[in-house]
């Protein structure tokens, strides 16, 4: 039983193992000298056979399924999610003039979650358009409170944080994005975009690889 479980374990570790070994001096011939991460790849697909060598000198199985565990788990992830943004739901600041005037400088942040820094005494004004404008496009919060509410991260706020995220926050719902070009900005399509709080765009997926 013992014998069959170690074949079992070694059979396909030392048939990779040694596939990847047979295939270097091709690669060699055919693309050169494998560059850093060649080399972290191919060194990560000979490895197995050094476990293969720890259990047949050893025989300690649980050992060796833990080494190949740390030597063959691959984990997949991403720093965020993504929607796509339809060109019928991507909002121009500029074909909302009324909007642009209550503001005392462009747009910053993420176009799913745009900064609003508004020119003083304009509050009730920029919050009225916002409401009445862009309704079920986007919802209107004041930066403080999503501070507060601990949405930009635990801990407390850095001095600047405040100055930066501005005083409102326009949260854009459902695909919809917006958009404060600059004079002489190039014009794009960016279709996939991040930073609101769909689930989408919050879930990260972990995949994880065992061998």
């Amino acid at each position: 039983m013992t014998s069959a479980r170690h074949r079992a374990f070694i059979a396909p570790r030392l048939l990779g193992s040694l596939t990847a070994i047979a295939i270097l001096p091709v690669y060699v011939a055919l693309r050169g000298a494998p560059g850093p991460l060649e080399a972290v790849v191919f060194g990560w697909l000979i490895t197995p056979i050094l476990v293969v060598y720890f259990l047949s000198r050893t025989g300690r199985y649980e050992m060796a399924h833990v080494l190949s565990s740390l030597a063959l788990t691959v984990l997949v992830t991403a720093d965020h999610g993504f929607i796509d943004a339809p060109a019928a739901q991507r909002i121009a600041l500029d074909d909302h003039p009324l909007l642009a005037a209550t503001l005392a400088q462009p747009l910053s942040g993420e176009r799913r979650a745009a900064y609003c820094h508004v020119r003083p005494g304009q509050a009730r004004n920029f919050e009225d358009y916002v409401r009445n404008e862009l309704g079920e496009q986007a919802l209107v919060f004041a930066s403080d409170s999503l501070i507060e509410a601990g949405w930009f991260g635990p801990g407390e706020a850095h001095p600047s944080l405040r100055s930066r995220v501005g005083d409102y926050v326009l949260l854009m719902q459902a695909a919809t994005t917006i958009k404060d070009w600059m004079p002489g900005e190039r014009r794009h399509n960016m279709i996939g975009v991040h930073g609101g709080a769909s689930a989408d765009e919050m879930l990260v997926p972990l995949v994880v690889i065992e061998p």
